[in-house]
């Protein structure tokens, strides 16, 4: 009886770290930057980076990309854009012509923005190990 109340107690306990994992990745989702007015979402997600994260982006018109992102506390990634030619090449093991469209290093939550036309993008989080959460939305003005 006296192991069966172990097991209990230590179930019991592991349920409640990962709910508090739980609250703790959902209230820094919820710190993506507010969208700003007269923008269009493009792309959003919430996914956990162990080596990286991509998603295709197609911008139906010129104009201002905006792309926010939350990321677990005290962990990094890359964000990185690239043309559809560049990923292209990437893809087919030569040498991207250009520098890529962005590329930071981010932490925390916060926003970066650049002047796009109208195409096809790549954008990219990479990094993370073990498994980094992040919360993004791409948007368009």
């Amino acid at each position: 009886m006296t192991s069966y109340r172990f097991i209990q107690r230590a179930l019991s306990g592991l349920a409640a770290l990962i709910a508090l994992s739980a609250v703790m990745f959902e209230a820094q989702a919820q710190s993506l930057p507010a969208p700003l007015p007269g923008t269009r979402v493009l792309e959003s997600g919430n996914t956990s980076v162990t080596h990286g994260a991509m998603s295709n982006l197609f911008v139906p018109a010129a104009g201002t990309f905006y792309i926010d992102y939350a990321i677990e506390p005290g962990k990094e990634l890359i964000l990185t854009m690239v043309t559809a030619a560049q990923y292209q090449a990437i893809s087919a093991g030569r040498k991207a012509e250009g520098q890529p469209v962005m590329k930071y290093i981010v932490s925390g939550s916060g926003r970066h923005s650049v002047t796009l036309e109208r195409g096809n993008y790549h954008l990219a989080f990479t990094g993370g190990g073990s498994g980094t959460r992040l919360s993004y939305r791409g948007s368009l003005k």
